[in-house]
């Protein structure tokens, strides 16, 4: 484990369960989902983030194990032409927001949210 990237976790995470959009991890007949900051959860916990749905929750613990606040507003990302920040309560391009943001809003895929962090190197 070890992670002190989150698009390292996120790519370690996501060789464990198929992506989806609308919540950090879900089940359903075909087994369980992740989306890209619930991958990361699975990566840095070696557990779904079940019980643990609510933003904050997720997140503070993805934060903690990175040793890095991935809700900290002075964390931003430029935003990617067609992702709507008005998705978000707060408006703000914070890291944990634009990754939720490309995986719910834009529908990318594990490996260009991987990428688009990589460039900016997170």
């Amino acid at each position: 484990m070890g992670y002190t990237k989150l698009s390292d976790a996120i790519e370690a995470g996501s060789t464990r369960y198929p992506q989806i959009q609308g919540a950090y991890c879900r089940v359903s007949a075909d087994g369980y989902g992740t989306c890209a900051i619930g991958a990361a959860y699975v990566a840095l916990y070696d557990q779904l983030p079940i019980g643990a749905q609510q933003t904050g929750a997720v997140c503070r613990d993805v934060s903690a194990a990175l040793g890095t606040d991935i809700m900290d507003e002075a964390l931003t990302l430029p935003i990617p032409p067609g992702l709507n920040v008005h998705l978000f309560d707060d408006n703000q391009n914070y890291l944990a927001s634009v990754v939720t943001g490309l995986n719910d809003g834009l529908g990318w895929s594990y490996q260009q949210i991987i990428d688009y962090l990589r460039q900016y190197g997170y």
